[in-house]
């Protein structure tokens, strides 16, 4: 974290400052760690217009269209062809886990009952393009199946 803030790369990035607030409370450190790690990673993969910390309305993600009021992403970031993209990470391990995707990756669960909570989400891709990345201990689980991480990169 240090490095990435002495760095100055997301110095004038909208939020970054808000990430940097955040490091006084011990709760937010693992938020605003990957935060840093994923603007880290775009700003890598040559995509530098990353925004942070995005929880309100007004921010223009393409022409004519703005985030609404009870917009909640941790990165924001724009690709060379103008599309946006965003992320919100919770940690579904904890007691205040995200109901996004409910029980199902709080507990170990049956297969069956996984597969319908996958179905679940699928149908959220399906219905609002929102893309799942579920981390486990055995690998990760994207939905939809072939879903990507990271923005593509114009050559």
């Amino acid at each position: 974290m240090a490095d990435t803030i002495a760095s100055g790369r997301f110095t004038d990035a909208d939020g970054f400052k808000t990430v940097v607030s955040n490091l006084v409370r011990p709760s937010e450190i693992p938020g605003s760690l990957e935060a840093m790690r994923l603007g880290n990673r775009l700003h890598d993969s040559g995509v530098t217009d990353v925004s942070f910390e995005v929880k309100q309305g007004g921010n223009e993600i393409r022409p004519g269209v703005f985030t609404g009021e009870k917009t909640d992403l941790n990165v924001m970031a724009r690709d060379a062809a103008g599309r946006v993209h965003g992320w919100q990470f919770k940690d579904m391990t904890g007691p205040e886990s995200s109901p996004i995707a409910g029980k199902s990756v709080q507990r170990m669960i049956p297969r069956g009952e996984m597969e319908t909570q996958l179905a679940r989400l699928q149908e959220k891709y399906d219905t609002k393009g929102v893309q799942f990345v579920i981390r486990t201990p055995d690998g990760v689980i994207f939905v939809p199946r072939d879903g990507k991480f990271m923005p593509e990169v114009a050559p």
